[in-house]
């Protein structure tokens, strides 16, 4: 459960990331 939740976050981050460089 715990890697699963780091996991998403990771994977929000990364989203993040990509939204803000796509400005």
């Amino acid at each position: 459960m715990l890697k699963y939740k780091t996991d998403d976050i990771r994977l929000f981050r990364s989203n993040n990331l990509r939204f803000i460089k796509q400005f």
